[in-house]
């Protein structure tokens, strides 16, 4: 098992985490939010016909939890379909990149050497992603804490 060519392989690599969706934590984040319908997801909030009287406020607060609590259920159900997807796709290159390196000169060298690179850089972009996530977080606990 000899060693396998390292500008090859950090180009492999880049390429395959940029055709599964995972170049970084913003592509990740996007392809998880992105609709099925295309575009990314995002709340709607209708009023519709109503009177505008002294029954419309407590009226529209209804409205609006009723279709955030509605935008919350769709997300939620989206979100695991976009992880569905990008985990699909994912397995599937994994399967085509295993079928076409295995069968070059020190293939089980380089598909290890490929694997083990690969993981590290996962694992460097769950780290990331998790750290976004977590900002947003503290990001939406202090405009909450600041508007009430």
């Amino acid at each position: 098992m000899a060693s396998t060519a390292t500008i090859d392989l950090d180009s492999e690599i880049t390429r395959f985490l940029e055709d599964c969706k995972l170049a970084d934590a913003t592509t990740v984040l996007n392809a998880l939010t992105e609709s099925d319908r295309g575009g990314q997801m995002k709340p709607e909030f209708r009023i519709g016909e109503m009177r505008y009287d002294r029954t419309a406020l407590p009226t529209i607060k209804e409205l609006y939890k009723r279709q955030l609590d509605q935008f919350e259920q769709r997300t939620a159900q989206e979100l695991g379909l976009s992880f569905y997807r990008l985990e699909q796709t994912a397995t599937a290159a994994i399967a085509t990149f295993w079928e076409r390196s295995l069968n070059r000169p020190n293939g089980l060298a380089y598909v290890l050497e490929f694997l083990t690179q690969l993981s590290q850089k996962l694992d460097e972009l769950q780290q990331s992603v998790q750290r976004k996530s977590q900002e947003a977080k503290s990001r939406k606990s202090v405009s909450v804490y600041t508007a009430t």
